[in-house]
């Protein structure tokens, strides 16, 4: 049945599966139908589905959210996402994918009508700044100390916003958002957005991870390891992990996978 908003929220903190693309904060950037979809076993809600009811830019996934108590042992949490998988089947949009912390897609498969894709991004451990240097890739770090005397500042969507439209100008394709959903995406989520006049970097955060959002150069992309690095630096004050939200068009995967993440799949439906 529906979700009121505040407890579907709260079901996305508590939850492996939950992340601030699954929250109604960010579904509410959009001028887009949602919906909130609860699994309930007699009073208690044990899972669900919310989010976009066709697909939204900048959004990598809005995962099937399955309540995890502690107290439950592996079988019987794996009995469960089958359970609500299969509840929730009928009811789910045309396209939808999920986030890497919900991998068994099996009961999608037994349906048989439903076909799979897969997706991938990087997950780097953030919580140890010393070793997630060692696992840099040589040329990155090279790259990193040969900028360090760059001076990188705060910076604002404002100033973003420019460098943003200038690379799908460069490659000749369609600007994914609009400036005044930019302007509304900063004020209400309040991004960490940092860099240098020509290369700047965007993160958002949950109480997971954070996820590098957001990136944009004027041309000069030969610096990007280092604002990246100094973006693991700031965020992991407060975030253990940070994803890079997409490592699927070669070019881009080249260039993340030299920050020394783990490469990790998630599923579309």
């Amino acid at each position: 049945k529906q979700v009121n908003p505040e407890i579907w929220d709260k079901l996305v903190a508590a939850s492996p599966q939950g992340t601030i693309f699954s929250t109604t904060a960010w579904m509410n950037l959009f001028n887009a139908p949602t919906k909130l979809i609860g699994i309930y076993r007699g009073e208690e809600l044990i899972g669900g589905w919310g989010g976009f009811l066709t697909p939204q830019p900048l959004t990598p996934f809005q995962s099937i959210i399955i309540k995890e108590p502690r107290y439950m042992n592996h079988t019987s949490i794996m009995s469960r996402h089958i359970e609500i998988s299969k509840c929730l089947m009928e009811h789910l949009p045309e396209q939808f994918y999920n986030s890497y912390s919900y991998t068994d897609i099996r009961p999608f498969k037994w349906h048989g009508k439903w076909q799979i894709d897969v997706r991938y991004s990087y997950l780097v451990d953030i919580s140890n700044m010393s070793e997630a240097w060692h696992k840099l890739d040589k040329d990155a770090r090279n790259i990193v100390s040969a900028n360090s005397d760059i001076i990188i500042g705060h910076c604002y969507m404002e100033e973003f916003i420019p460098l943003y439209q200038q690379v799908f100008a460069r490659k000749g394709l369609p600007v994914p958002v609009t400036p005044a959903f930019l302007m509304k995406f900063a004020i209400r989520l309040n991004p960490v957005i940092i860099g240098t006049k020509k290369t700047m970097a965007v993160a958002i955060m949950d109480n997971k991870r954070a996820y590098y959002i957001l990136g944009a150069s004027g041309g000069d992309e030969g610096n990007t390891p280092y604002i990246l690095w100094e973006l693991f630096r700031k965020m992991a004050v407060t975030s253990k992990e940070i994803d890079l939200c997409g490592a699927n068009d070669e070019k881009i995967a080249f260039y993340k996978r030299a920050m020394g993440g783990q490469l990790v799949p998630y599923y579309g439906l």
